[in-house]
């Protein structure tokens, strides 16, 4: 492992972060004579911890930056596994590596990247975004902010439109790829009934009926959309993760932990059903898919109509699901703020499956017997038993 890849806020040192700045600004730092560190937010995300360190310099200089932020792994052992298993910090690192300087988003500026294969640990130092606008997650973006994002968003997915075999994308992660799929679905037939035990007064009886047809299927729907157009997606739009301006206009978009290539539409369902209100989602839904197919028709995309759209949201929606166990399953319920993130969520998810008709893109499978039935199937009854004998 590398000597500067360190594990927690406590081993930000000035001398560290002279060595990192150092390879980020391309000339040598060594006149930092502190580091204040204070946590941005909770100090923590889902798989990630997360530390401000404001520089005080023995003399400044306008080439450098005056705070910093450290994003470094989780330390809670069972999202050190899955982030594992998911490739979740590699592919983060990839992108800045590879991708971050061809996108047409604006991403904060990376002073120093380290991932470590064998440990699958690593450390960013990245742009202080804290003079820009975040809006909390349980807040919601307004109409305007909505609007924005789905514009950038957009405007990513259609400069890679079916460009996912070409560079600099083609080395990132295939967020359809077999393997990856059979993960995703163990996870959700696994996480389900943990979910049900700890939002089930928040889940309706619709939703449930769809999230059981949907588990043994999603197999089936993954084949599905990787034979649709695919492109580069972030993953994760909430809107902690989107940074405006102080017009609004311009967007910066942080935490490709993500990302990969894959189905555009589960990143604008995953925006209009849980980063927004669903009173805010009922009015301006149609219009933000309008404006994401105009932006897609100028970027050179002619091969999709606007009902294409419509019904690729729709689609998309059923991928938000496969999010939403995940992270329910796996939550530390300790965790206050999270707990309070997922109930918000889970609701606007709901009232986003009653408003839209969802089930037609579940598959139909003839299979009397598949992997997902039988891991469904055992997941349900394994998790009963292990309640009864608790």
């Amino acid at each position: 492992m590398s000597s500067n890849l360190i594990q927690s806020p406590e081993e930000i040192t000035s001398t560290w972060l002279q060595t990192a700045l150092t390879q980020g600004l391309g000339h040598e730092i060594s006149n930092i004579r502190g580091v204040e560190l204070s946590p941005v937010g909770t100090g923590t995300n889902a798989f990630g911890v997360i530390a401000r360190c404001k520089l005080d310099y023995q003399e400044d200089r306008d080439d450098q930056p005056s705070s910093v932020i450290v994003k470094l792994p989780s330390t809670e052992r069972n999202h050190l596994f899955f982030a594992k298993r998911l490739q979740l910090h590699q592919r983060e690192c990839a992108f800045y590596r590879l991708v971050s300087d061809a996108v047409p988003v604006k991403t904060p500026r990376i002073y120093y990247n380290s991932y470590d294969h064998k440990t699958d640990r690593f450390v960013l130092v990245m742009e202080d975004l804290g003079n820009l606008l975040s809006v909390p997650q349980v807040e919601g973006l307004s109409e305007s902010q909505t609007l924005t994002t789905i514009r950038t968003l957009a405007r990513l997915h259609g400069t890679f439109w079916r460009k996912t075999e070409q560079e600099p994308i083609v080395s990132l992660f295939n967020t359809l790829g077999k393997k990856y799929i059979r993960d995703v679905q163990t996870v959700f037939c696994l996480a389900k009934p943990i979910v049900y035990e700890r939002f089930g007064d928040y889940i309706p009886q619709r939703t449930r009926d769809i999230l059981d047809r949907f588990g043994p299927e999603i197999d089936t729907f993954a084949a599905d959309a990787y034979n649709s157009p695919r492109t580069l997606v972030h993953g994760d739009l909430r809107s902690e993760n989107l940074f405006f301006n102080g017009s609004g206009e311009e967007l910066t978009v942080i935490d490709w932990q993500g990302c990969g290539t894959g189905n555009g539409f589960g990143d604008v369902a995953y925006l209009l059903s849980t980063t927004i209100t669903s009173e805010v989602r009922k009015r301006v839904e149609r219009d933000a898919i309008r404006e994401y197919h105009d932006v897609l028709v100028e970027c050179g995309v002619h091969d999709l109509s606007l009902e294409d759209c419509l019904r690729g949201y729709q689609q998309g929606l059923l991928s938000v699901l496969i999010i939403a166990m995940f992270v329910g399953g796996t939550l530390n319920m300790d965790d206050e703020r999270m707990v309070r993130l997922l109930v918000e969520g889970t609701q606007r998810i709901a009232s986003a499956l009653e408003d839209l008709d969802v089930e037609e893109f579940i598959p139909r499978s003839n299979r009397s017997v598949s992997y997902g039935k039988l891991l469904s199937s055992v997941a349900n009854k394994g998790y009963a038993v292990y309640r009864a004998f608790k």
